[in-house]
């Protein structure tokens, strides 16, 4: 049973990403940001937690902490819950994920410090450019501020700034910034979501997408403003940088020119339901290594007590 809960949860934390990544833009936006972020954190979270489960019994194993433990290194010997030689390929693994997860972790904190200081020092919730290249961007922060090229908006018409503004205010009411730190963060501990990393930006650039079409009220427009952006902003350090946006730019305005995407509760739910069983498989592991320790410490108790 032990072997089974690892390969279950080791299978459906490595599913996932591949998964959601084919299939999550045939959701509608919103859902498929929410489905990606959680699913991939739920992921990332279900492959450390089994690693470091198997870890634990070699850990375990070690005089020092069973003396401190009050458990019998032996008996965990004899009882490992997995073949020989396993929990040391999974202590390598765990510590190459934590050291990933916390390299990607200070990049994610320096980032998101430096655009709350930038966003700090700027006045109202609008900033124009008066020089530069023609782009635009949400700046996260308390509050955050949209900040976009004189350029720029000179060059679209009315109806194409409304919309750029309106998608721009989207990424910053939805806290779209999170849901992308989120999955960079799910993808440095697990590598094999690292797929999601192009679905995260996908899925937020067309939440806002949408929910501009709404505030302007002609989706017509806001696929122009779009196209249009894309072609002022070629070349510039901007675009460069969100590549991976760029690069979906056709995508999204043959999306924005058919009907809002409906909603599939039942891929959701298959979605969904793979990390569930990881988590699932998480948590009868969890109680198979207490047992096991349980085990160990009652084993240290008669003989420590003969």
């Amino acid at each position: 049973m032990t072997t089974a809960a690892i390969v279950v949860a080791l299978a459906m934390a490595s599913c996932f990403g591949p998964l959601a990544a084919l299939l999550a833009d045939r959701l509608p936006p919103r859902h498929a940001t929410w489905l990606i972020s959680v699913g991939s954190v739920a992921s990332a979270l279900s492959a450390l937690a089994v690693l470091a489960l198997m870890a634990s019994d070699l850990v375990g194993q070690l005089p020092l902490f069973a003396h401190e433990g009050h458990w019998s290194g032996a008996a965990l010997r004899h009882h490992e819950l997995t073949e020989p030689g396993v929990a040391v390929v999974a202590m390598t693994l765990l510590l190459a994920a934590v050291a990933g997860l916390a390299l990607a972790a200070r990049r994610l904190g320096l980032a998101l410090l430096a655009a709350y200081r930038a966003s700090s020092e700027m006045a109202g919730e609008l900033v124009v450019l008066p020089s530069g290249p023609a782009q635009a961007a949400a700046v996260p922060g308390r509050p955050g501020r949209v900040v976009v090229a004189e350029s720029l908006l000179a060059a679209l018409s009315s109806g194409e700034r409304r919309a750029l503004l309106a998608h721009e205010r989207a990424h910053l009411a939805h806290g779209h910034h999170w849901h992308r730190g989120a999955v960079a963060l799910a993808a440095a501990a697990n590598p094999l979501l690292r797929p999601l990393r192009a679905s995260i930006v996908y899925s937020t650039e067309r939440w806002a997408d949408e929910d501009a079409a709404v505030a302007v009220g002609e989706r017509r427009d806001v696929a122009t403003a779009l196209a249009r952006v894309a072609l002022l902003s070629q070349g510039s350090a901007a675009a460069a940088r969100l590549a991976l946006a760029a690069q979906a730019v056709p995508a999204r305005v043959t999306a924005l020119l058919a009907r809002p995407p409906r909603a599939r509760p039942l891929l959701i739910a298959a979605l969904a339901v793979i990390p569930l069983i990881g988590i699932v498989a998480v948590a009868d592991l969890l109680e198979q290594t207490d047992r096991l320790f349980d085990l160990a410490a009652h084993v240290y108790a008669v003989s420590h007590a003969a």
